[in-house]
């Protein structure tokens, strides 16, 4: 690197030839198959890691909230032509169903 590169500091993350530094733990050696998808996301927003029971209770909650509700005209379509296992046609029968629709008391 010669003396006109920018450098690019953050204390966020750092890549590294061997070991990738996230928060100041080690993706490899620290965080790979101990760490969840939401508390990886607790992490990058917090900077800090979070206990294993208070990420069980996040993990708890993410899974509740993405529930759909099969009463839901609209999503239950959604669900239907989402079970043949593609998620184009899903979502586009998704799209399509709700143009216009009434959804609601």
């Amino acid at each position: 690197m010669n003396e006109h590169t920018p450098v690019l500091r953050t204390r966020s993350a750092h890549w590294g030839y061997e070991e990738h530094r996230y928060f100041g733990h080690a993706v490899f050696a620290e965080l790979r198959g101990r760490e969840s998808f939401v508390g990886l996301t607790a992490l990058s927003v917090l900077g800090r890691r979070l206990s294993a029971d208070v990420c069980a209770l996040l993990d708890e909650a993410a899974v509740c909230l993405t529930l759909a509700d099969p009463r839901i005209w609209p999503l239950k379509l959604t669900r239907v032509v989402a079970a043949y296992g593609q998620a184009i046609p899903a979502a586009a029968a998704g799209l399509l169903i709700q143009e216009g629709a009434r959804i609601g008391p």
